[in-house]
């Protein structure tokens, strides 16, 4: 990935992560290795995505990105609700809003002017597959997400599951039941009205 300033990052399966500063004729280049972030020294892989035009790195379930008024690399906290997994890559859907591909599920999330916010959770599961690990990726095709999954490919159709977050549903009356003292029950009407006995059971649905 790039950043604003021309900055090349880049993970290696087993060699860490390189900054790459290229020359303007692009004929020479400088390297900078980062062999592991944070104060432990933990033997991991680094991942690599950019969102929103940041360049972020995911390294020991933790995510950082570069200060280059300080020449840095700090934390990158924007993303804490989904920190818990390792975060190995990003598919843009539109500005603000992306798929995060994790060790567990696939994330969508929605830049909110603050922090990110989750919309949706799909887990391999839900296709009956298993994840990819490292290799899990997601494409996005108009409305349609496409998880690369373990012999095979899950969609997920992003129009469908926002029209059905917009529904308005209410608590509503399944049944009533009402039991005497000798244990004998009938039903009661759901509009009110009819005698009741000495216990009366409510079932409820939502939505």
């Amino acid at each position: 990935e790039v950043d604003h300033y021309g900055n090349v990052w880049a993970s290696h399966m087993s060699h860490g992560m390189f900054r790459i500063n290229l020359s303007n004729d692009l004929k020479t280049a400088t390297f900078k290795r980062y062999e592991h972030l944070g104060g432990e020294k933990v033997l991991d892989r680094f991942h690599v995505f950019k969102m929103r035009g940041r360049v972020i790195f995911s390294y020991n379930k933790k995510l950082y990105t570069y200060d280059d008024l300080n020449d840095t690399i700090v934390r990158f906290n924007d993303l804490k609700e989904i920190e818990k997994s390792d975060i190995y890559s990003a598919a843009k859907v539109d500005e603000n809003t992306y798929w995060i591909s994790t060790s567990k599920d696939f994330v969508r999330v929605r830049w909110n002017g603050k922090r990110y916010v989750v919309l949706n959770n799909v887990a391999p599961s839900l296709f009956g597959l298993d994840n990819n690990d490292e290799t899990n990726t997601v494409y996005v095709d108009g409305g349609m997400a496409y998880f690369c999954l373990n012999n095979g490919v899950g969609r997920f159709n992003m129009a469908q599951a926002q029209a059905r977050k917009q529904q308005k549903y209410s608590l509503r009356v399944l049944n009533a039941l009402t039991t005497d003292n000798r244990g004998v029950t009938r039903n009661l009407p759901i509009a009110g009205g009819g005698d009741i006995e000495s216990n009366i059971t409510i079932t409820l649905t939502y939505p």
